[in-house]
């Protein structure tokens, strides 16, 4: 019966991010649902005119989520607490990436505070080619696998073989880094005085060697 030894390994990676997610959140309420639909449509327009004026193409900000619900407020009457419909209040949520580039956020950041609609913007760093980062990250978990296995084997007097089987899960790698900025950080044209910290990645890959 062939002897085998499974190890898992990990890999971790920190890299400079060299583009921005730029999630931008609308909510408003509205009597009817009609009204909450019209609203949301004419807040998207606005956010859209605002990137083109800045020569960015609106077609590039994404809709990751949209609904519409009742909203309803609480209210006390005859030692009862009962609530009541007020609306509809919708809720938009959009993305843009964008270049790391510190004088165009400015910009960003200063257009969508005066619009009508006041948006909530928050930032996150990313990668540009998230691709090659991960390629790397699983090379470095595979040379952590080896390393381990060859520790292992010393402490059993045993000798590491070949590879026999690699079990890796290749699903999607999210590669965003939460920024800590609210919309009210407004600078000048020059820039915002900003850092980014690098990205940290982890991942993990399952190595089985035989051994002799």
């Amino acid at each position: 019966m062939e002897r085998t030894i499974r190890v898992n390994g990990k890999g971790s990676l920190k890299v400079a991010p060299d583009m921005l997610r730029v999630s931008i959140h609308q909510s408003e309420v509205r009597k009817t649902y009609d009204e909450a639909y019209s609203a949301s449509s004419v807040s998207k327009a606005e956010i859209n005119k605002a990137f083109e004026e800045l020569g960015i193409d609106s077609k590039l900000l994404k809709t990751s989520y949209l609904n519409i619900n009742e909203e309803r407020v609480s209210y006390k009457k005859n030692d009862q607490y009962l609530t009541k419909k007020v609306g509809y209040r919708y809720n938009h949520e959009m993305f843009i990436l964008l270049d790391l580039d510190h004088e165009m956020l400015a910009k960003v950041f200063d257009r969508l505070s005066k619009l009508e609609c006041t948006p909530e913007i928050n930032l996150s760093s990313t990668l540009k080619d998230p691709e090659s980062s991960k390629n790397e990250l699983i090379g470095n978990a595979v040379k952590d696998s080896k390393i381990k296995a060859e520790v292992l084997c010393e402490a059993l007097g045993v000798k590491l073989g070949e590879v026999k089987e690699i079990n890796y899960s290749w699903g999607r790698l999210e590669i965003y880094e939460d920024c800590a900025v609210e919309a009210k950080m407004m600078c000048t044209g020059k820039g915002m005085d900003m850092s980014f910290d690098d990205i940290n990645l982890e991942d993990t890959v399952t190595v089985v060697w035989t051994i002799e």
